[in-house]
C-alpha cells in the first residue's frame, strides 16, 4: 500500500492464496477515498480460467464495485462458491 501511495495516478491489485483479514479489507476500504484498490483471492483466478471468462470483464467488475460500492473484495463468482 505504500507504493501505491507513493505514486501518483496509482491503483492496486492485491491477489491471496489465504483470504484477507477483516482489518485489512478495512483498511483497503478507506484507502479507496484517494486509490483504487482491488484484492482479489486466488481461488477466483482459479475459477477465471476453469470458465475460460474475460480478464478484462473480471477486473471490471471489481474496480466497479470497489470505486462504486466502496467494497475492495468483490467476488464475482459468489454463486459458483457454493456450488464447486
Amino acid at each position: 500500500m505504500v507504493k501505491i501511495y507513493a505514486r501518483e495516478h496509482a491503483g492496486g491489485i492485491f491477489i491471496s492464496n489465504s483470504g484477507y483479514t477483516q482489518s485489512a479489507i478495512n483498511n483497503c476500504k478507506e484507502a479507496l477515498s484517494q486509490k483504487i484498490v482491488v484484492l482479489c483471492e486466488l481461488e477466483e483466478i482459479v475459477i477465471l480460467l476453469e470458465k475460460q471468462s474475460s480478464l478484462k470483464d473480471f477486473l471490471k467488475s471489481k474496480i466497479n464495485a470497489a470505486v462504486m460500492d466502496k467494497q475492495p473484495l468483490f467476488r464475482p463468482f459468489s454463486q459458483v462458491h457454493g456450488t464447486s
